[in-house]
């Protein structure tokens, strides 16, 4: 009946196979009744309806069935114009016989058929009008009402704002969204626009509030509203993120489970499509962003990034006369600019930071990152294969990376609980380490077995030593942290049950402003840890070559091999005390207990000091060299200590190496600059310290390096 729509805004044909399956039901009913009561059409009547049926729109089939239905014997719809046989239905010679009586000329058949389907489509063009008018009236006073709360929220402010939104929760739609975007779109008055975008931030921070996935199913069909095929940006952004293709994209995601950040890239793998194009949704983050940050987005309470002061930052601070941008990677709580810095790369991200924390808006809701974009993954494998190690600066360009400024790492209830048990642990590990101490110490032991009093007067000395010692290294780093405005974590002590403790693990919770402050606050811990170390161990061998031999009967017991079987301190031993070089091998030596606790600091730190991880030695490392570098020399120093540990049969060392796979084996966070380098004196020192802890840790007694010596033309 004229092909006219019902129903929708947007004219919805209904032609789904339901309504075609009962329209040839329909006529095969129509086709038996009229069989069985002699008024079966000719064939190609049959054709004509089918056609026509198919041509039709489901209001018109309604009226014609409404219409046409009221007619008593057997009803066969007038849909063809052809001439009909003498076996007409009883609907159109009722029709034409009232036409006749009405005008007193007798009206063909065909017009009185033509005369029906303008009716009919004349009556289903009136119903589609009302509804039409219906719905406008109600999509009319939506409008008001939407109108209505938005001026009535932006006359509220602070409590009663927040009050106000609790109280027409129900009301913030879809259609409140886009009036104020429409708003917000034609005003021309800064201030009143500001007002508004407030008030937007607002209303989705009171939506997300309620619910989280009611505020992304709004966001979505509040663009869907404004023209904004939301899916497909998503789709092509990912296409545009996952460089290396597809591939390259699940890569990251495998990184990520891995890195235990199973959260979001589980969220983002099952959100895959069946055609297999790289999966995108809110909660995914990008291949570029670095694991630890990844491990520190994925937080329950991270807010997303503000997508307002994120544009703000690309259009008003990121100018071409300091950062040309040449693409902007989106996500929601990772923004990444691309693009060639103007100048100084250094003078350039300072004329940055000052724009950003000169304006309010930016400064209190971004947090800005200068990093390095790495290879593409492909090209990374392509130059392993080939025995090609890059380092950041050869081949990495400088890029932006804008977070929420919330997104910093934390550190719950829980992780007081740990530091507390830790340091029990490890209290009740230290006496045991202690007591270990003596126990070729009959006379001690004695004591201590017979519960005397006076045993805790030669055990104390042995017990603040050691303490002291690993408390200098967490000074070291708390100092240097104090110094350049860094937060570290509670410390949470390592124990041990072969020499006590391996020291504490402190994690960063802001981010270092540059890599010379990482390096100074990782150094700051060996550095410390040594000096007090090698003081400790030289005033103890010096106590002990002055000290009378009743004194000696108590103090605690080595292995002469310990003094013995490292160059460094077989040399300090035959500088300050000779006797204890003069043992014969596989004797007892009794040394003061400081010079115990001196050798415990150096091991403990030449331990810290591995290029591995979140290790002081991984954190120097990463700042000296560049994030790229030391993630592969990690590695490789990883394997090698095991290796080592395996096959010299170093059970401190192996245990060691069981708790960096399970607890330090990542980066850590990155530095805001990334790009600046450290100075080269700070290279020096991380060389020094480095050296210097491999020859406390590496077991070469003096007289084999004498023998290779001599050995030499």
């Amino acid at each position: 009946v004229g092909g006219r729509s019902w129903g929708g805004s947007g004219g919805r044909l209904v032609r789904g196979g339901v309504w075609r399956m009962a329209a040839w039901v329909g006529v095969g009913l129509l086709v038996v009744l009229q069989a069985a009561s002699g008024l079966a059409p000719p064939a190609g009547r049959l054709g004509g309806l089918a056609s026509q049926w198919h041509l039709r729109s489901a209001p018109s089939r309604r009226v014609a069935v409404a219409s046409l239905g009221r007619a008593p014997g057997p009803v066969f719809f007038p849909f063809s114009t052809e001439p009909t046989s003498t076996t007409e239905p009883l609907v159109e010679a009722e029709s034409a016989r009232h036409d006749e009586e009405d005008s007193g000329n007798p009206p063909s058949k065909t017009d009185s058929t033509l005369e029906m389907v303008k009716r009919l489509r004349l009556e289903a063009e009136k119903a589609e009008l009302e509804l039409a008018k219906e719905r406008m009236t109600k999509q009319l006073a939506q409008a008001r009402a939407a109108m209505s709360l938005v001026e009535s929220l932006l006359e509220a402010s602070g409590e009663n704002r927040t009050v106000a939104l609790r109280k027409h929760a129900r009301s913030l739609n879809v259609e409140l969204f886009v009036r104020l975007e429409e708003r917000l779109a034609g005003t021309s008055e800064e201030k009143e626009a500001e007002s508004l975008r407030e008030l937007r931030s607002d209303i989705w921070a009171a939506v997300k509030a309620r619910d989280e996935k009611l505020a992304k199913e709004l966001r979505r069909d509040v663009d869907k509203r404004l023209g904004i095929d939301t899916r497909k940006q998503e789709i092509r952004q990912t296409s545009l993120n996952s460089t290396g293709g597809e591939e390259q994209l699940l890569y990251s995601l495998v990184e990520s489970l891995m890195d235990g950040n199973s959260t979001k890239a589980t969220d983002a793998l099952e959100s895959m499509n069946t055609e297999g194009t790289s999966p995108w949704v809110d909660d995914l983050f990008p291949y570029f962003v670095p694991l630890s940050l990844i491990g520190v987005l994925n937080g329950p309470d991270i807010p997303e990034l503000d997508r307002e002061a994120a544009t703000i930052l690309e259009k008003e601070v990121l100018t071409d006369d300091v950062f040309r941008i040449s693409k902007v990677d989106k996500s929601a709580y990772v923004w990444l600019f691309r693009g060639n810095v103007k100048g100084n790369p250094t003078e350039a991200y300072q004329t940055v930071l000052e724009r950003v924390n000169s304006n309010p808006k930016l400064k209190d809701s971004v947090e800005l990152l200068y990093q390095r974009f790495p290879l593409e993954f492909h090209q990374e494998v392509e130059a392993m294969e080939q025995g090609i190690i890059y380092s950041d600066e050869d081949v990495a360009m400088p890029v932006f990376l804008a977070i929420p400024k919330g997104a910093v790492p934390t550190e719950g209830l829980e992780a007081s609980i740990y530091s507390l048990l830790s340091l029990g642990i490890g209290g009740f590990t230290t006496l045991t380490f202690v007591l270990g101490a003596f126990a070729l110490n009959t006379p001690v032991m004695n004591k201590i077995l017979a519960e005397d009093a006076s045993s805790t007067a030669d055990l104390l000395p042995l017990i603040w030593a050691v303490l002291g010692v690993q408390a200098a290294h967490e000074v070291g780093h708390t100092i240097l942290a104090l110094i350049h405005d860094v937060k570290l974590s509670t410390p949470v002590v390592i124990p041990s049950l072969q020499i006590g403790s391996y020291g504490s693990v402190t994690r960063f919770l802001s981010y270092p402003k540059t890599r010379a402050q990482m390096f100074d606050i990782a150094i700051a811990g060996p550095v410390f840890g040594f000096i007090a170390s090698f003081a400790a161990l030289i005033y103890g061998l010096t106590l002990t070559n002055s000290s009378p031999q009743e004194a000696l009967d108590v103090f605690p017991a080595l292995p002469e091999a310990v003094l013995s079987g490292n160059v460094l301190v077989d040399i300090l031993c035959r500088l300050l005390c000779p006797p204890l070089t003069d043992l014969p091998q596989a004797s007892m030596a009794f040394v003061h207990p400081y010079t115990v606790a001196g050798l415990l600091g150096l091991l403990v730190n030449s331990l810290n000091m591995l290029p591995i991880g979140t290790l002081d030695g991984g954190r120097a490392l990463t700042a000296v060299a560049g994030r790229r570098a030391a993630s592969i020399v990690g590695t490789l120093a990883l394997v090698l200590l095991l290796a080592v540990s395996f096959i010299a049969d170093l059970p401190i060392q192996m245990y060691w190496v069981f708790v960096v796979i399970l607890f330090q084996r990542m980066l850590d966070v990155p530095a805001l600059d990334e790009v600046t380098e450290v100075d080269g004196t700070r290279t020096a020192i991380f060389g020094v310290v480095l050296t210097l802890a491999s020859f406390c840790m590496v077991s070469i007694p003096l007289e084999l390096l004498s023998e290779a010596a001599q050995q030499l033309p």
